[in-house]
């Protein structure tokens, strides 16, 4: 494994800390979305139960807003890993892409 960081060149492995980085920072960022999102849903949800039963009887209004959390929150680490891991490759082919592009026109005019 050694080997292998030691044999890249400076931007593959500018490449390789920025992978690292959208990694953590595209998960986190991820995962506080979805629970802020998850929060003002059940808030939401729990505001109208307690206005709809001003009369006393709101018993079932902290549950329901349990409830509501954590069904919003249902498949939140899916979204977490997938915005976390899915755009690395696309980066980098997207990058290589450019690369080749580059390279092919630069081809072309030493000819």
């Amino acid at each position: 494994m050694r080997k292998l960081f030691n044999s890249l060149n400076g931007w593959q492995r500018v490449g390789v800390v920025l992978s690292v980085l959208w990694f953590f920072i595209a998960g986190i960022s991820q995962r506080s979305y979805d629970v802020n999102k998850a929060y003002e849903f059940a808030h939401s949800s729990s505001s109208i139960c307690y206005e709809s039963h001003k009369d006393g009887n709101s018993d079932n209004c902290s549950q329901r807003f349990l409830e509501d959390y954590r069904l919003m929150l249902d498949g939140s680490w899916g979204s977490v890993i997938f915005m976390a891991i899915v755009p690395i490759p696309i980066f980098w082919g997207i990058v290589i892409l450019i690369i080749k592009v580059y390279r092919w026109i630069k081809r072309g005019f030493a000819k």
